[in-house]
């Protein structure tokens, strides 16, 4: 079993269908969702090693690429850090933890998907007063029709009877 396999099998058990992305429809194919490790310009390289050229751009948002040069270089001329993680970190908040060590900082956030357009005074409503230690916490919204409800590209959360994020 690849780690890929491995890394969607423990998915799914505390996420529906293992991802939170159309990534989903690879069982349609025959096929399991391949967890990437890095990525540089059109090619991404999966935590088994396999190399693909990806033709998905992450579904849209990367169409610079991976690590793209000028990001990188644009970034430098704003003295704004960029850091790149090592391959044994498959999810967004082991990224963020790992690129926060040894980084001066109050406050590291991380955004995936459609949180850019979140409105920045919801942020400022889950983040403690005084953090302590690690702190991870995820934003939501109620669906509030059927065509969100079969967006592939909405991430889905189930919450308890109190709100709380159940995965």
């Amino acid at each position: 079993m690849t780690r890929s396999e491995t890394l969607f099998q423990a998915a799914q058990l505390v996420m529906p269908g293992g991802v939170n992305s159309p990534v989903r429809a690879c069982r349609a194919v025959g096929t399991y969702p391949r967890f990437l490790s890095e990525g540089k310009g059109s090619r991404v390289t999966d935590v088994d090693g396999n190399e693909y050229i990806d033709l998905i751009c992450s579904w849209g948002p990367l169409i610079l690429g991976h690590c793209h040069q000028a990001v990188e270089e644009a970034c430098a001329q704003y003295q704004i850090p960029c850091k790149r993680t090592s391959p044994q970190c498959p999810t967004s908040t082991q990224r963020v933890y790992e690129a926060a060590q040894g980084m001066e900082g109050d406050l590291f956030v991380c955004v995936n998907g459609d949180e850019p357009l979140i409105d920045p005074g919801l942020i400022d409503q889950v983040v403690p007063a005084s953090p302590e230690g690690f702190f991870a916490a995820n934003l939501m919204a109620p669906i509030h029709s059927p065509a969100e409800a079969v967006d592939e590209t909405n991430i889905k959360v189930v919450a308890d009877g109190a709100g709380n994020a159940l995965f």
